[in-house]
């Protein structure tokens, strides 16, 4: 066995890697086929089995069965005549019901014809229409002679017992022959299931095998190599590539390996710049005595500093994840703005670009928005109430000249003398 063993694993090693991962879903693939196969087989006995039972069996049990409980509704009907008949029941009742057996008599003779092909003896044909024959002379004697239609009725009884136990003997062995189909498609069921529980065995147990000695050829060196590739992806890019050495496929993905690696010393200190440049920007932010938002591609809030957070009044995690829109909108709520606010904010957004004034409370805010290439927006917010303050009390203090300035040129031509013409 050991031997076995060590020559396949020296065939296994000089397979390709391809055909070492191929093997396993050949042998299944082969096993699954043969499955398959025995068991279309056995589905094909089934289904030959259910047809024949539904075509042939199942009818004919069926049909023999429904005439002879119309046989038996003949023989009460008529002892029923016989015995109204005797009792001089009333006419009208009696005459009825005779109509009604003789109908039913008349419709049985029709059915008969169509025995023949439920494979039904000749003879037992033939006796049936005797008995059907007998059934109508006696439904008619009776009316005549009580006492010779009532002899009759007992040799109709009599006869219609020997049809019974024959058409019993006819179902029975039918069934009989239905059990043993049965049994047949039963044992042959039994025979795949046994079958294909042997192949599932031998499959699982070849399967564990050359797992096993894939195992030791390639998975294992995957593996170490997995818990390279892990501690890489962790950041610790200092360890070494394992394999390098090797000439086969191993060793292909050893070197694959080592570029990674070296990749991803390079991503790591290229991301450690982007978050060393990201941290100076939120900085550079976060100081700015302005409002700033900035909105990404898809128009939606990544930047807030807690300027414009104070300058609005609004919490800054209120404010992320908000549209443009959105946030202008929050705005409003917040501060319970006029439906002219609303006019202008909506022409703002409107225009796209550019800038509007705009009062919260007692402050005068000023919005610019601003484009970013390659797509986004930026928001600054500036507080101009004083320098709106100090534009308005300069010109309060400029009218104020001029107001001066005419007064004093009014009351020099007021004490001028006038000049002699």
């Amino acid at each position: 066995m050991k031997v076995l063993l060590r020559k396949l694993m020296r065939t296994l090693v000089n397979f390709p890697l391809t055909m070492k991962f191929m093997l396993l879903p050949f042998i299944f693939t082969v096993a699954l086929l043969i499955v398959t196969v025995v068991g279309l087989g056995q589905g094909e006995s089934a289904r030959q089995a259910a047809r024949w039972l539904g075509q042939e069996t199942l009818p004919s049990v069926i049909a023999i069965n429904r005439f002879a409980l119309e046989l038996s509704h003949i023989q009460i009907d008529l002892q029923r005549l016989v015995v109204w008949e005797t009792n001089f029941f009333d006419k009208t009742s009696v005459a009825r019901l005779r109509s009604n057996l003789l109908a039913q008599i008349e419709n049985l003779k029709k059915e008969t014809q169509h025995l023949k092909q439920y494979k039904l003896d000749a003879q037992l044909i033939t006796s049936i229409e005797r008995f059907l024959d007998d059934a109508e002379r006696s439904a008619s004697l009776v009316s005549i002679d009580i006492a010779a239609g009532g002899l009759a009725a007992e040799d109709v009884t009599g006869h219609y017992a020997l049809i019974r136990e024959k058409l019993n003997r006819h179902v029975k062995n039918a069934e009989l022959l239905a059990n043993h189909h049965i049994s047949q498609v039963l044992a042959e069921a039994e025979h795949a299931r046994a079958l294909a529980w042997s192949i599932v065995v031998l499959v699982s147990l070849g399967s564990i095998i050359i797992s096993v000695l894939l195992a030791r050829l390639i998975a294992r060196p995957i593996l170490d190599m997995t818990q390279v590739m892990k501690q890489l992806a962790e950041g610790r890019s200092s360890l070494e590539v394992i394999g390098l050495e090797r000439k086969d496929e191993v060793g292909a993905m050893a070197a694959a390996l080592a570029v990674f690696r070296r990749n991803a010393i390079q991503l790591n200190a290229t991301q450690q710049d982007l978050r060393d440049a990201q941290a100076r920007l939120n900085a550079a932010v976060q100081s700015m005595s302005s409002g700033f938002v900035g909105f990404d591609a898809r128009q939606q809030l990544i930047m807030v500093n807690e300027a414009f957070a104070q300058l609005v009044e609004i919490p800054q995690e209120e404010l992320l994840g908000l549209d443009l829109g959105g946030m202008m909108q929050k705005i409003s709520e917040v501060h319970h703005c006029s439906p002219e606010w609303t006019i202008r904010k909506v022409d703002w957004l409107g225009a796209g670009l550019g800038s509007i004034e705009i009062r919260l409370g007692d402050r005068w805010l000023q919005l610019g928005r601003n484009c970013i290439p390659g797509g986004g927006d930026v928001v600054v917010l500036t507080d101009i109430t004083a320098r709106r303050e100090l534009a308005a009390a300069q010109k309060r203090a400029m009218e104020q000249a001029e107001e001066a300035s005419r007064a004093k040129g009014d009351f020099l031509a007021r004490m001028s003398p006038p000049v002699s013409g």
